[in-house]
């Protein structure tokens, strides 16, 4: 039995100093792309109810079982996380079939509530934001972005995206926004020389990986705006505040460049 403290070990290990290793991240030494694309095949098949069955006799939904089972095992959620840190290592575009597919699976688990959930599973304590976390908003966001042109009818299906953006909303204005503008607080009096460099908290891959997954909010947060039944809860949660105050971090943390 692995306790959670050897686990915590594991994460930092394969997500410490230099490039991300892992399972998926490791594949592209044995197998072809098409041998890739063919296991994400597999978990799509496991996941998705392609075949439209519905409900069972006992009036179970298969597809949410499925994805319950996937998140509720250790090694579903660490396939998850694979599979997100994949895209970011190998840069899979939009348009790759890895991307779909992967965002077809993020799709299913949204239906099935269970985004949130993934979420939170795919923390590493270390990270201000965690590699696989970064990519699972950024099929989010691209999920989202479907949203602009044929929004949801179904008045269920537009309350549980609203659940899942007031998660996200709640979650970076409560932890990460907080924690990056501490960061720009601290830079801001490196640059005073108010403050001893070596005291610094993260190095640079860390501050690296915290700018991608913020950056990757600040965009689905962008997308949100842009749908008209998720605007009103933003305005409604002041997220204009957030913004604000990340503007004025950079203001004093990070030098302008000049105009000319």
């Amino acid at each position: 039995m692995i306790d959670e403290e050897d686990d915590i070990d594991d994460d930092d290990d394969s997500y410490g100093e230099g490039p991300l290793t892992g399972l998926l991240t490791e594949i592209p030494n044995i197998l072809d792309p098409k041998q890739i694309e063919a296991l994400h095949m597999i978990v799509k098949s496991c996941i998705l109810d392609s075949a439209g069955t519905g409900l069972t006799r006992t009036g179970e939904n298969l597809q949410k079982t499925r994805c319950r089972m996937f998140l509720a095992l250790d090694c579903g959620k660490s396939l998850l996380r694979e599979m997100l840190v994949f895209i970011a290592v190998w840069e899979k575009d939009e348009q790759s079939l890895i991307f779909q597919l992967t965002s077809q699976l993020v799709e299913a688990m949204h239906h099935s509530s269970l985004v949130s959930y993934a979420w939170n599973s795919l923390r590493i304590p270390k990270d201000i934001i965690s590699p696989a976390q970064t990519v699972l908003l950024r099929l989010v966001n691209h999920m989202f972005r479907s949203r602009i042109s044929s929004p949801p009818q179904d008045p269920k299906d537009r309350t549980r995206d609203l659940k899942l953006v007031m998660f996200f909303f709640g979650f970076f204005r409560s932890r990460i926004v907080p924690e990056c503008v501490a960061l720009m607080h601290l830079q801001a009096q490196l640059r005073e020389d108010n403050s001893d460099p070596g005291e610094f908290p993260v190095d640079t891959w860390d501050m690296e990986r915290a700018k991608d997954g913020l950056a990757q909010y600040l965009d689905l947060l962008t997308t949100v705006s842009e749908i008209a039944y998720s605007r009103a809860m933003l305005i409604e949660w002041e997220a204009v505040y957030d913004l604000i105050t990340l503007l004025n971090g950079l203001e004093a943390g990070v030098p302008k460049k000049p105009l000319v």
